[in-house]
């Protein structure tokens, strides 16, 4: 797990030991704080991110931003990401393309509803999908659900895709 995945984990686990205070003022003094504290971190962010874009290479550098995972979490964290959620999931599944080809598969995003997105997938083995989920939730932690259609074949012993075959 990366250090990203980590602290995102102890921050969630954090907020439930603070849910359970037996104390009322406690627990209000907590989430109280935790806001202000964001709500902080926010403000900053966006400031900092307004500066960066005023440079020439503004642009450049808040796309690079947007493509770390620790910095892209952070940005949309605070609703300060660049990319809208459709486009996120255009570049997650574009940035696994070179990696299904090699196993004989292609993903196409269907669509996105209510915070369902759903993906066709094409080709390939048993496993992928569990693969492209990951993918999708790594760009866009907020969707609730990721459907991924298509049929996957098992994988033979003796196959290999000429794609993979192709693409060394």
């Amino acid at each position: 797990m990366g250090a990203s995945k980590e602290r995102i984990y102890k921050i969630g686990e954090l907020v439930r030991r603070a849910e359970t205070l037996p104390d009322r003022e406690a627990r209000s003094l907590c989430a109280e704080l935790v806001q202000a504290v964001m709500e902080f971190h926010a403000a900053g962010l966006e400031r900092m991110l307004s500066i960066v874009l005023q440079q020439e290479s503004g642009p450049a550098l808040l796309a690079s931003f947007a493509g770390d995972d620790l910095a892209a979490n952070l940005l949309l964290l605070h609703g300060l990401h660049p990319d809208d959620l459709r486009t996120r999931l255009e570049k997650a599944l574009a940035k696994m393309q070179p990696f299904l080809r090699a196993r004989g598969a292609s993903a196409v995003l269907l669509g996105l509803d209510n915070g369902v997105v759903r993906v066709r997938v094409e080709g390939g083995q048993l496993g992928l999908q569990s693969v492209i989920r990951e993918a999708i939730y790594s760009a866009a932690p907020e969707v609730a659900e990721v459907v991924v259609d298509g049929a996957a074949r098992p994988a033979s012993p003796n196959f290999v895709p000429l794609a993979s075959l192709l693409a060394g």
